[in-house]
């Protein structure tokens, strides 16, 4: 029977989904902190390479999403390979993708990270599947689970060889549990645990105000893209906002590199931050006094629990897109239209209740419970 009061919790930087969902498990993290499986003390320096020559092909690949025709093509090419096939779909032969990951791990990548986890046999919690499949090839001696980000997986979150891994998965959603399935995992493995949301964020009922001003928050990726309808936005809404019906807030996180594209006034706020911990921490706070959330269908996408409404930018990849799709379905995200006509749809948006329609429908439908349940479920 497992009595463990602690575990390891891992993440990495790609983007900001991994570390987003690993910082809400901090209160049964050793040591209250999360491991970077990517920067942490003495990793060696191949390791280090291979995880920033990750970092910058994944921000380089999202980019070029932006840049035109023929970076579009570029980019809906190697999303390809990350396409998400119906669950009734069976797909237990491993990707291309997935074939690559192994054989840098095979080559070293993570020996030294798992060797200095072995010091202590503990639960290891990782929200980067990568983590978990290296885990397993070093011998980790403790139990290995997997937790998922997205709320529809590719099968590149499966192992190698699923029917004989140890890894167990702590689903996201239920769609994530049975594509898990679909590729192989046994059922005794996973486990429907929802996404980590911020404690100090979890309320008992939403708190979506429809009397003035509106707090709309726009929340630009981990990549950069789409900070031009930050811009869009800021220009649409100024009229409502020089008559104090809205207050905005763009987020542009580490970014600071188009600090220099915003300008900050009365009734708008530009945030920026220097290291993603300071950003993790603005964030929450700007969240708690948000209406509404604008962004693209990332991991963000359950935030909609807190009962904010989600304005859906354009989604980014195939995860992206499944996001969306269940945003949709559940009421609790809206597609945004034209950004430049924002002053026009956003107040009918609010007048006709379909904003707090759609906050009512994450907050009822989307697990809050989530840490709770991983305690559980890791802890014993």
């Amino acid at each position: 029977m497992k009595s463990f009061q602690r575990a390891w919790v891992v993440a990495a930087e790609m983007g900001y989904g991994h570390m987003r969902a690993a910082r809400p498990l901090r209160g049964i993290a050793e040591g209250g902190e999360i491991i970077p499986a990517d920067n942490y003390e003495n990793i060696p320096g191949r390791d280090r390479r291979i995880w920033v020559n990750s970092r910058k092909f994944y921000n380089f690949i999202s980019l070029l999403s932006d840049k035109g025709p023929p970076g579009r093509l570029i980019f809906n090419i190697f999303d390809y390979f990350q396409k998400i096939e119906a669950v009734e779909k069976k797909q237990i032969k491993p990707t291309f993708q997935l074939k690559q990951g192994y054989a840098l791990i095979k080559g070293g990548w993570g020996k030294d990270l798992v060797e200095k986890l072995n010091d202590k046999r503990l639960p290891l919690i990782t929200t980067f599947f990568t983590i978990g499949q290296m885990a397993e090839v070093w011998g980790y001696k403790g139990e290995i689970y997997v937790l998922t980000t997205d709320s529809d997986i590719s099968r590149v979150w499966a192992p190698l060889n699923p029917k004989k891994s140890r890894i167990n998965y702590l689903a996201s959603t239920r769609r994530a549990a049975e594509h898990l399935e679909s590729y192989g995992v046994n059922t005794q493995k996973i486990h429907l645990t929802g996404f980590p949301l911020p404690r100090e964020l979890v309320i008992k009922s939403p708190l979506f105000k429809s009397e003035k001003p509106l707090t709309i928050t726009f929340a630009v990726g981990g990549a950069g893209v789409q900070a031009k309808i930050g811009k869009e936005i800021i220009k649409s809404l100024t009229p409502l906002i020089r008559e104090k019906k809205i207050i905005l807030n763009i987020i542009l996180g580490t970014h600071r590199n188009l600090v220099s594209q915003f300008r900050e006034k009365p009734g708008v706020h530009i945030f920026s931050c220097e290291t993603k911990e300071e950003y993790f921490n603005s964030f929450n706070k700007i969240i708690s006094e948000t209406d509404v959330l604008w962004t693209k269908p990332s991991e963000l996408s359950f935030y909609a629990g807190l009962g904010l409404p989600v304005i859906i930018a354009p989604p980014l990849g195939a995860q992206e897109e499944k996001n969306r799709e269940w945003l949709l379905k559940l009421g609790a995200g809206i597609d945004q239209s034209n950004p430049a006509e924002a002053y026009k749809w956003l107040p009918k948006l609010l007048k006709s209740g379909q904003l707090a329609e759609a906050a009512k429908a994450g907050f009822e439908k989307i697990e809050k419970n989530a840490v709770e349940n991983i305690s559980k479920i890791v802890l014993g």
